[in-house]
């Protein structure tokens, strides 16, 4: 009779899986390598994921739960005015609608702000859930059908409600569709991501960003490193682009 596993031993099974999922995709990653890796048997890991399908779903759900809390504790205010019934008129094709009459442009770019800072220490944190978000967006592996909306569809609710929300603001465009910028934002998050997590991303943001970054980094920062160590000049030059894409230019 197998031996239940502990807490302690269940969570480093996941941490083993989810970063050979996120550094091989689901085809690439060995289920006999993780076991060895985690310190179980190959015949223990089955007891716990019937299939190699079922380890990688709970290691993506555990992702999102993740992923969840970053977005609990950036938009706890936000939140505190939705609902979930989807009856309000507020130019979003989301249930999940944001119901406050005003927010003001410094609660609104307080959220923004709070939102990247947020997404910059998870991405250091915990690469490999952001690795293992791009590998099933660029692979062609057996996933799952609807694992799209899985993964993108509390983030879709939640930018569209938040878009919704910042059309109300004094100042805001209102020719937007808040749908429409909630896609784009997120796209531009989703690249801030790469950025901090793929080598690949890491050098395109260099291609671009490199100089600008050198430039004003601290005297005894090393050229060598990643740009995205410079969390400071990144935020503030997002903070301006994205204030520069919902505010009109004030004249």
């Amino acid at each position: 009779m197998l031996r239940p596993l502990t807490d302690e031993q269940i969570n480093t099974m996941m941490d083993v899986a989810t970063q050979a999922f996120a550094d091989h995709g689901f085809v690439g990653a060995n289920v006999n390598k993780i076991a060895r890796n985690a310190g179980v048997s190959i015949g223990v890991l089955y007891k716990y994921f019937e299939t190699k399908e079922g380890l990688f779903i709970t290691c993506v759900k555990r992702c999102l739960e993740f992923l969840d809390e970053v977005f609990e504790r950036t938009f706890s205010i936000a939140k505190t005015h939705q609902t979930k019934n989807g009856s309000v008129n507020d130019g979003s094709n989301t249930g999940n609608v944001v119901h406050q009459e005003f927010i003001s442009k410094d609660e609104l770019m307080a959220l923004i702000s709070n939102l990247i800072r947020e997404d910059q220490i998870a991405a250091k944190n915990h690469p490999e859930y952001f690795r293992l978000y791009h590998q099933i967006t660029v692979s062609k592996g057996p996933y799952p059908e609807g694992i799209a909306k899985m993964i993108e569809e509390d983030a879709a609710n939640l930018y569209c409600s938040f878009m919704a929300l910042a059309k109300k603001t004094a100042g805001t465009r209102q020719d937007m569709e808040p749908a429409m910028f909630a896609f784009f934002f997120d796209n531009l998050m989703m690249m801030l991501h790469f950025a901090y997590t793929c080598d690949y991303y890491d050098k395109r943001f260099k291609i671009y960003c490199n100089n600008a970054c050198l430039d004003n980094a601290s005297p005894e920062a090393d050229p060598s490193q990643s740009i995205a160590d410079n969390d400071d000049y990144i935020h503030e030059q997002m903070m301006k682009f994205i204030e520069g894409a919902l505010f009109y230019k004030e004249v």
